[in-house]
């Protein structure tokens, strides 16, 4: 009891006692001057720019692109149907990608993000966000599906088609082959509206 007086006595002392309504009887003031302030305010900007999480690339419901039906082609491929094949992520292509997680031990989120698209084989930045609307770059095949092949050349294995008329962007080049915004790699002769400075025209 008698540390308990003896604590009371130097803080009352001190002028730190709370009245009955919480306030400070004898508050001590503090100025800070507006060079501390900007120092403190450039801390806090630095530290949420350090921490700040960056946006990753992702194909999910309602997305609509070529780089979908690479995804759809890679799911059928794996036994996993999407019904079809139409670049379309519908109710069909979620619910494959669902079961795809789960058969392999993925987050079971329905959207194929960089694991999901790494997992099925496909470049895991696959996006409909750089397929650009209005491009007037587009698969000419006369009416047949255009095979999307895993690298530069036939001698890779193909990994999906794209459907006559898809729009499309090239995003690379080797010899007659370009590489689209999937990941992706397909002949240059099949594809309309893009100069291909290294072709045979």
């Amino acid at each position: 009891m008698k540390n308990l007086v003896f604590i009371y006595r130097a803080i009352k002392s001190n002028g730190a006692i709370a009245s009955s309504k919480g306030r400070l009887l004898n508050p001590i003031t503090a100025r800070v001057s507006p060079s501390i302030m900007l120092g403190m305010l450039g801390t806090v900007a630095a530290v949420s720019f350090l921490f700040q999480t960056p946006a990753q690339a992702s194909l999910s419901p309602g997305d609509e692109c070529p780089a979908v039906g690479t995804a759809q082609s890679a799911l059928l491929r794996g036994g996993f149907p999407v019904g079809q094949v139409d670049d379309v992520y519908g109710n069909e292509t979620e619910t494959a990608v669902e079961q795809f997680q789960s058969s392999n031990g993925l987050s079971t989120d329905g959207i194929i993000g960089p694991v999901t698209a790494q997992t099925l084989g496909l470049n895991p930045n696959i996006s409909c966000s750089s397929a650009g609307e209005g491009s007037n770059v587009y698969v000419d095949t006369n009416g047949d599906p255009l095979n999307v092949h895993a690298g530069p050349g036939e001698s890779y294995g193909v990994i999906g088609s794209l459907a006559d008329g898809t729009p499309v962007q090239i995003v690379g080049q080797q010899g007659d082959w370009g590489q689209i915004t999937s990941g992706g790699w397909v002949s240059l002769d099949w594809i309309a509206g893009y100069n291909n400075s290294t072709g045979n025209s």
